[in-house]
């Protein structure tokens, strides 16, 4: 079997590096920023205790599938939210 000489091989490495740079070229142009729609921008913000407990699982768990938007913000210890 022959050797594949330098030559090609720096060649080839050339053309992966511009055919990676294209593709993230066009994955970058391609991302669009969303934006909120308008009936959601007014948004009231409400203040609550959670507590979450983990309990090990002794059966499978059924499937289900709900939407929804959550924004959690942590506070250090003695900070006030919401002003």
């Amino acid at each position: 079997m022959e050797d594949i000489s330098k030559t090609t091989i720096g060649v080839l490495l050339i053309l992966v590096v511009i055919i990676s740079v294209i593709g993230t070229w066009v994955v970058l142009n391609s991302i669009t920023v969303t934006q909120q729609p308008a009936s959601q921008s007014s948004q009231t913000q409400s203040q609550g205790n959670l507590r979450l407990t983990v309990l090990p699982q002794s059966q499978p768990a059924k499937s289900s599938s709900s939407s929804g938007t959550v924004t959690l913000n942590v506070l250090k210890s003695g900070e006030k939210g919401g002003e």
